[in-house]
């Protein structure tokens, strides 16, 4: 089995079980959706929210559309709250940022095709030392 199908194997799992993490950590009680709030979970593709002025500067943006941080998970993914409809207005305001936005940094589609570009060059580096050994054993 290729080093490629079982990363993407490992990445898929890893996914699964952030999503069911969420899923037992962010249960809504009647009286939080039914008093008008809305909620929403903004992710990374790296760590960018380990770094505390990136984490800061998220915060402000979101902040800026009504959003208010409500937990941290890790360093991938944070929890907002706001009363709906808060940031309709806002939003006019500040038309940079999304106030639905729920992925910020580097796209999954970018991390992941740098995660194989890696690993490509590391397969033909391998190749590379290989094939310079073969030659001067013979």
């Amino acid at each position: 089995m290729s080093y490629t199908v079982i990363a993407a194997a490992a990445a898929a799992r890893q996914k699964r079980l952030m999503e069911e993490e969420e899923e037992q950590l962010t249960p809504y009680s009647r009286e939080a959706l039914d008093d008008n709030w809305e909620f929403k979970i903004v992710r990374a593709s790296t760590d960018l929210f380990a770094d505390p002025q990136t984490l800061q500067q998220v915060v402000n943006e979101e902040g800026r559309s009504g959003w208010e941080l409500l937990e941290k998970f890790d360093n991938r993914r944070l929890r907002f709250k706001r009363r709906r409809g808060a940031g309709a207005s806002l939003y006019g305001l500040n038309p940079e940022i999304d106030p639905y936005r729920s992925h910020v940094g580097v796209s999954q589609t970018t991390y992941k095709l740098r995660l194989i570009l890696i690993m490509l060059a590391v397969l033909f580096a391998l190749m590379g030392m290989t094939f310079a050994i073969l030659l001067v054993v013979r």
